[in-house]
C-alpha cells in the first residue's frame, strides 16, 4: 500500500540501486495529500552543496509514499502511516553497517506532531 524510496541522481544512482548507503540517512515524510517526490528539492540541493564544498559527509535521502492520502483529516490514516514509518526506520537502519541516527524532515504540522509522538518509541529502543 505504501512505499519507501531512495533518491539519487547522476553518477550517484548506481550505489543506491545496489543498496550501498554511506551517508547520513534523511527520511522525508510528506504531509496531508503530499507526494513522496517532494524530497527531490531537499536531496538535489544537498547533493549540489556536497559536490561544491566536498564536505567529509553527505546525506542519503529516503522518502515515504503515502499515496497522497488525506492524513490531516482522518486519525486512522495517521495511525496507519505512523505504524508504517516505524517499519521504515527499522529498514533504513538495517541498510547501514554501523548504527546511524536518522534525520526526519516532515511536511505539515499535523503529520510532524503525530509521527514524532509515535516515534518516541523508536528512539527509546534504538537510541
Amino acid at each position: 500500500m505504501y512505499g519507501l524510496y531512495a533518491y539519487a541522481e547522476g553518477k550517484h544512482i548506481e550505489p543506491v540501486r545496489n543498496f550501498k548507503f554511506t551517508g547520513i540517512p534523511v527520511l522525508y515524510l510528506p504531509g496531508n495529500a503530499g507526494s513522496y517526490k517532494q524530497v527531490r528539492s531537499f536531496a538535489s540541493v544537498a547533493l549540489r552543496k556536497w559536490l561544491d564544498n566536498r564536505t567529509p559527509f553527505h546525506f542519503d535521502f529516503f522518502s515515504v509514499d503515502f499515496n497522497e492520502e488525506m492524513s490531516g483529516m482522518y486519525g486512522y490514516v495517521l495511525e496507519r502511516q505512523g505504524q508504517y514509518v516505524k517499519r521504515v526506520i527499522e529498514k533504513i537502519t538495517s541498510l547501514y553497517e554501523e548504527y546511524h541516527h536518522i534525520v526526519i524532515i516532515g511536511h505539515s504540522m499535523v503529520l510532524i506532531h503525530n509521527h514524532l509522538f509515535k516515534l518516541l518509541y523508536i528512539f527509546t529502543v534504538f537510541g
